[in-house]
């Protein structure tokens, strides 16, 4: 690896305002006081129950930085002790000035390799946009792997998971950075079981029924819409979530634990909109009408309801691996199965395979495009498409099922597909632009 990336003054130049751009948008993510107490040790590394979210976007974080390091033409032995060091000052602000901030070693840890991933996106940036094509069936092949493992971790992240353990039941309780239902719970269920406002005698019954994904289901008499999340039923095990069902201003939300939590990412929460009445200024409670909510995870799906008056709401939402980059954003996104989270899935799943169509183009296509037509390069081109579409189907189908989850969408199959025939033409285009300027470089005096 060169030490240096900035052979000319206007790379020096965008070099140094991304590296200011990088630390001035790190101060104002971790040096802004935040309300509520210091949770964590100082020596963890991965810390909290969101310790793998915060992990990611701390080495998200400061690649900006490193990549202006190294394209301002720092050498990679002072770039990486300056970022470590920045890194540390951050931490010991957080821990000793800023309010609210939980300053741990993984935080130093995760923004140093984000830091020295960033310094070396620059140097190796040419070598993966145009690689030999040996380098090429490397990175196809490790992406692949990477990609695989990806799926199965994201799949399991989404099956549910409840530990054997003395089950709480909670009845519209009030929890601290919580609203408070102040409607009136009629009565509350999961299947036939009546969860109770205390701990639960038969929790391992309760725990069966859970795992047989029966039905979550309250009958209330709400009194108007909630400022926050206010639980209505709510099971929990030792301060940890099993289940919630939860009023959010007009909205319900449906939630059980997932192994998720065991990644220390987000647990999946669904939301069913104007599942609850507007409120009827004058109107006492006890005349109000009753609203029947219930929600239901399923195998590859969440079913959800509310039902006041004449008016029944009924949706049946996604569980699939396609949707893991809810987990990991850095607010809580809840899922609706609206246009925009659509979007997001596609593209997400299309981004994600375009590396998978672009290496393996440079992998199985000929150097020379003037004999890319022979029978050897068809040959290539052949064991490139089935060798693609074998990962694909592996990845999106053949994962899920054996954990249990639905096969992905026509959608997001159809994103995958996108996402390779965009990393195709990606490829075709770097290797036209990587001739043309072969033919514009002089060799012995002529030109090529």
């Amino acid at each position: 690896m060169h030490t240096s990336v900035a052979s000319t003054p206007q790379l020096r130049r965008l070099g140094f305002v991304t590296a200011v751009a990088g630390a001035a948008l790190i101060c104002v993510a971790t040096l802004i006081p935040q309300a509520g107490e210091l949770e964590t040790s100082p020596f963890c590394v991965i810390c909290g129950e969101l310790g793998g979210v915060n992990a990611l976007l701390n080495v998200l974080l400061f690649v900006p930085l490193g990549a202006g390091l190294a394209l301002s033409g720092m050498r990679a032995k002072n770039a990486v002790l300056a970022m470590i060091l920045f890194s540390a000052a951050i931490e010991v602000a957080q821990f000793t000035v800023v309010a609210g901030r939980d300053a741990t070693l993984g935080d130093v840890i995760a923004n140093s390799v984000g830091g020295a991933l960033g310094f070396a996106l620059p140097h190796i940036g040419g070598d993966l946009l145009r690689p030999t094509r040996r380098m090429a069936f490397g990175l196809t092949s490790a992406w692949s792997l990477g990609w695989l493992a990806l799926q199965a971790i994201c799949n399991y992240a989404f099956l549910p998971d409840f530990p054997p353990a003395h089950y709480y039941g909670q009845i519209a309780r009030s929890f601290e950075n919580m609203a408070t239902f102040e409607g009136r719970v009629l009565s509350a269920t999961i299947d036939t079981v009546v969860v109770p406002d205390v701990g639960y005698a038969k929790s391992e019954q309760l725990r069966e029924m859970l795992l047989q994904r029966s039905v979550v289901a309250a009958t209330v008499v709400p009194v108007q819409p909630t400022s926050a999340v206010a639980p209505i039923i709510r099971v929990d095990t030792k301060g940890r979530e099993i289940v919630l069902l939860a009023q959010d201003g007009r909205d319900l939300l449906f939630e059980v634990r997932t192994a998720a939590v065991r990644l220390r990412v987000r647990p999946p929460i669904f939301i069913l909109h104007a599942a609850f009445p507007d409120s009827i200024p004058g109107l006492q409670p006890a005349f109000r009408d009753t609203v029947r909510l219930a929600g239901r995870y399923g195998v590859g799906r969440v079913d959800m309801s509310a039902e006041f008056g004449s008016s029944l709401l009924e949706r049946r939402l996604p569980v699939s691996q396609v949707l893991a980059w809810t987990l990991v954003s850095p607010n809580r996104w809840y899922i609706s199965d609206s246009l925009p989270e659509r979007l997001i899935t596609w593209v997400s799943v299309g981004l994600l395979v375009f590396p998978l169509g672009y290496w393996g183009t440079f992998a199985r296509y000929r150097t020379d495009l003037s004999k890319a037509n022979d029978s050897r390069d068809t040959g290539r081109w052949t064991i490139l498409a089935l060798g693609a579409a074998g990962i694909l189907l592996l990845g999106l189908v053949a994962i899920p099922l054996l954990f249990g989850l639905p096969a992905v969408s026509a959608g997001g199959l159809v994103a995958g597909l996108t996402g390779l025939g965009l990393g195709w033409v990606g490829a075709l285009v770097a290797k036209r632009h990587n001739r043309h300027d072969a033919r514009a470089v002089p060799r012995d005096g002529l030109t090529l």
